[in-house]
């Protein structure tokens, strides 16, 4: 089986000898110089100028538009909570139909006139042992912690995260769960 290959022919305007064109004429274009402070402007502005402001205030515009982009992109949120809770989360989400983060916010809607009640456990003193400041355990721990990742918009977690400025909690994990567990009746 003798198999000779034909050799490829160069591709026109590709070969090593071939010259290439030079790049296309530039036209420069006129820049528009703006007058110092105080000098009067002699003729409205024109063609550069009109571009500029408009670039000015599309900047502006694109600058709104990109805080109301923030406010309502999602945004990664891990909370640390007792295992069952996580659990009971994930299973009232399936039963009702609705993502994690509307258990959530519907936990948190519900509790939110008694969150100062509810607080009130998870808030202990700190102890000086001298060098350090120390917590102690609120109570025995019995249930695991566990983690719950969720995506929420940007503005909810705001208001999250305002709840535990307003009420003092220890956490967003530790205001989450007491909602939580008041909400689904567990723990």
């Amino acid at each position: 089986m003798n198999s000779e290959r034909v050799p490829l022919q160069a591709a026109p305007g590709l070969a090593r000898t071939a010259t290439l064109p030079p790049p296309p004429t530039r036209h420069p274009r006129p820049v528009a110089v703006e007058p110092a402070v105080g000098t009067p402007d002699p003729q409205p502005p024109t063609g550069a100028a009109q571009s500029a402001a408009r670039s000015r205030a599309e900047g502006t515009s694109r600058r709104s538009a990109a805080a109301r982009d923030a406010a309502t992109s999602p945004r990664p949120v891990t909370l640390s909570l007792p295992a069952s809770v996580v659990m009971e989360v994930k299973d009232r989400a399936r039963a009702d139909r609705v993502s994690q983060p509307d258990v959530l916010m519907d936990a948190l809607s519900a509790a939110h006139d008694r969150l100062e009640v509810l607080l009130a456990p998870a808030r202990t003193p700190s102890v000086s042992d001298g060098l350090f400041l120390r917590r102690r355990p609120q109570r025995e721990v019995t249930d695991p912690m566990a983690t719950l990742s969720m995506r929420l918009l940007a503005a909810n977690l705001a208001v999250i995260d305002e709840l535990v400025t307003r009420y003092q909690a220890p956490s967003r994990s530790a205001l989450c769960a007491v909602a939580l567990r008041e909400y689904l009746g567990c723990g």
